[in-house]
């Protein structure tokens, strides 16, 4: 994506769109009551992703920068970002920059503004 392209949105009145379905199988085996957090596997930019942090209250999407190595994307895609990542830690912390990145999670795809911090 070119660095003076804007990711593109989803069409938010598609219920499809960010609709996540659970049945009794998906259930915890040892522990109905957990307290866990909700990782799913995907792919972003055609890489598999094992352990992909879905939070329900995010308002943005956060890759570590290793993560970023990881995919093969030079830093220096990064665009600049003045986000301050507040709730990260108690001081808040800087994104290194963002970078638009496409991923797919089952048969949703999209292309998304991807965060940068050094962890």
């Amino acid at each position: 994506m070119a660095k003076d392209q804007k990711a593109p949105r989803a069409a938010l009145d598609d219920p499809q769109t960010f609709a996540v379905t659970f049945t009794d199988k998906d259930l915890p085996q040892e522990d109905a009551d957990h307290n866990r957090p909700l990782f799913v596997s995907g792919y972003i930019c055609e890489r598999r992703i094992s352990r992909m942090l879905i939070g329900s209250g995010s308002s943005m999407n956060i890759l570590p920068l290793q993560t970023l190595k990881l995919l093969g994307i030079p830093t220096d895609e990064l665009q600049q970002s003045r986000i301050l990542i507040q709730g990260f830690n108690q001081n808040g912390l800087r994104a290194l920059g963002k970078v638009a990145l496409h991923s797919t999670i089952g048969e949703l795809e999209n292309t998304s503004w991807f965060h940068m911090i050094d962890a």
